[in-house]
């Protein structure tokens, strides 16, 4: 019954993660195109907006949905995504897809912690091209808030275990 609630939790704060990272790039977009146009006054609201949003992730960030990441991990993460979600053309009109995960780790026992973690999660896991690394796989609808939360989750189960989540690709 524990575990049901906490994976619903979980589930919660994913989706509000997602919603949230979506919502500061618009706002960091449009805070870009009323810098091209030279209003001050759009963009001086649009900065407090951006300052506004990012409060949100922060309150986020340290909810228990990802209590292992920071507010500069999670930009991180919403960057690394963005560059990603840029290469893949018409991927909204693909409903699933294969999408491989990196993860880096300090010492062989962290790991294999996360390892276990994520296997029992459903997600498949196979050794990377260097020295503690993993890759790891998972099947997953085309939806960016989707992927965002699954991003999310490796990313901070990996910081728990003193690792670090390197980069996404869709196979």
């Amino acid at each position: 019954m524990k575990k049901n609630k906490l994976i619903l939790a979980l589930a919660i704060g994913t989706v509000i993660t997602g919603a949230t990272i979506l919502s500061m790039e618009k706002a960091k977009k449009e805070k870009k195109e009323n810098k091209n146009n030279n209003n001050d006054e759009d963009t001086q609201l649009n900065e407090e907006s951006f300052e506004e949003q990012c409060e949100d992730i922060t309150a986020v960030s340290e909810t228990a949905s990802y209590p292992y990441l920071s507010d500069e991990d999670m930009i991180y993460l919403n960057e690394v995504s963005e560059d990603e979600f840029a290469k893949v053309e018409g991927f909204e009109d693909i409903e699933e897809k294969a999408i491989q995960h990196t993860v880096k780790f300090d010492s062989v026992h962290d790991l294999e912690n996360y390892k276990n973690i994520v296997i029992n999660e459903g997600f498949v896991v196979t050794h990377g091209e260097q020295e503690n690394e993993l890759i790891v796989l998972n099947i997953s609808l085309m939806e960016s808030d989707i992927i965002l939360s699954k991003i999310f989750y490796l990313a901070n189960v990996a910081k728990e275990y003193n690792g670090s989540y390197r980069k996404w690709i869709v196979k």
